[in-house]
């Protein structure tokens, strides 16, 4: 939306008259009027301040920084072994609780493809096993 043209007008001619030099000025006789003890020109020195802060820091995001120390465990990014044993199971999980991750990972998943054989050959195996379970009668006899 445009400004009305006596507002615009207004706005060219202080962007014409005020320099930086001008606002420098003005600044440092609030600076020193508020080391002076004046309470109204410290609160201005104060909420400029606190916008000047505020625009630097949507300038530059602050940077977080997280070192994380594994003495007693394993990294938590290392995968769960098939053969861990229980202990060795355990201090990974804790680790990982600790770091704030998941007790599992893609990594832990391991599953490996079956080839049409081996497929049949572990359905051929079951229907044996309940072929067998059947011949011996219902449990209980």
């Amino acid at each position: 939306m445009k400004p009305p043209p006596w507002l615009q007008s207004l706005r060219d001619a202080m962007s014409g008259s005020i320099k930086g030099d001008d606002l420098q000025s003005i600044m440092q006789a609030q600076v020193d009027k508020a080391k002076e003890g004046d309470m109204r020109a410290a609160s201005f020195v104060f909420n400029q301040a606190h916008k000047l802060m505020a625009a630097q820091a949507q300038q530059a995001p602050p940077v977080t920084i997280v070192q994380n120390n594994y003495y007693d465990a394993p990294r938590p990014d290392a995968p769960i072994e098939p053969a861990d044993d229980p202990a060795d199971l355990e201090r990974k999980r804790r680790s990982r609780v600790r770091a704030g991750l998941p007790l599992t990972t893609e990594a832990d998943r391991r599953v490996r493809p079956v080839s049409d054989d081996e497929e049949r050959e572990l359905r051929r195996r079951q229907q044996a096993e309940e072929d067998e379970a059947n011949a011996r009668g219902p449990e209980g006899d």
